[in-house]
C-alpha cells in the first residue's frame, strides 16, 4: 500500500518485491496483476482494522469518538493519495468500483453501529443516523484530505484538526441537556 500510494497504478513490482523481501515471480504466484495486489491488501487492512474493532460500546459516545480517531488518525496521505488513485482505477475497472463500495459501506456500517446506540440511549439530536454518519464521515474525510495537502502534517495538527471536526459534530449532533428521549 505504501509504494501504490506513492506511484499510483505505475508502481512496480519490483519495488513491492524488495519491501517484502520476496522475489516479483513470488507476488506474481500469488496475484495475478497489479490491482489484484492492491485489492487484497486493502482488504486485509479493512478486516484488520475495521470488522475487528471491538463491539464494546461503553460509554457510547466516548466509543464513538475514539473510533472516529483511530480512522482519521490512520496515515493521512497515504491514505488520501491510495483513495485519489482508486476512485480514478475505478472509472475503468467495475469490479473496482463494487469492492470499494464494500470498503466503505463497512466502515459505515461500524459508525452506524455506534450512533445508533447513542440514539437508542436519547443522547443524539435527531434519529436520523444515516444522515449522522454521512456528516461525521464528511467532516473526517474532508480534514483527512486537507492535511494531505500538508504533506507532513505533525500529531499535533492532526490532533487539533480532529478535534475541531469533532467538536464541530457533536454541536450538530449530540444532545447536551437533560431531556433526553431515545429514538
Amino acid at each position: 500500500m505504501e509504494v501504490f500510494a506513492k506511484h499510483g497504478m505505475e508502481f512496480r513490482m519490483e519495488q513491492v518485491a524488495a519491501l517484502a523481501g520476496v522475489s516479483k515471480q513470488a507476488i506474481y504466484r500469488r496475484w495475478a496483476s497489479k490491482l489484484d495486489l492492491i485489492t487484497h491488501a486493502i482488504e486485509m487492512f479493512v478486516q484488520e482494522n475495521i470488522d475487528t474493532l471491538p463491539r464494546k460500546v461503553d460509554p457510547p459516545e466516548k466509543e464513538l469518538r475514539d473510533f472516529a480517531w483511530y480512522c482519521f488518525n490512520s496515515e493521512v496521505i497515504t491514505a488520501n493519495r491510495m483513495s485519489i488513485f482508486l476512485q480514478s482505477e475505478s472509472f475503468r475497472n467495475d469490479a473496482l468500483l463494487e469492492r470499494m463500495r464494500d470498503w466503505h459501506g463497512r466502515l459505515s456500517a461500524t459508525y452506524v453501529r455506534h450512533l445508533q446506540i447513542l440514539a437508542n440511549a436519547g443522547i443524539l439530536q435527531s434519529c436520523d443516523v444515516g444522515q449522522h454518519v454521512g456528516i461525521l464521515m464528511d467532516l473526517l474525510s474532508g480534514a483527512s484530505a486537507n492535511l494531505a495537502l500538508a504533506r507532513v502534517p505533525s500529531e499535533a495538527e492532526k490532533q487539533r484538526v480532529f478535534e475541531n471536526r469533532w467538536m464541530a459534530f457533536h454541536r450538530m449532533a449530540i444532545k447536551t441537556g437533560p431531556t433526553q428521549t431515545p429514538c
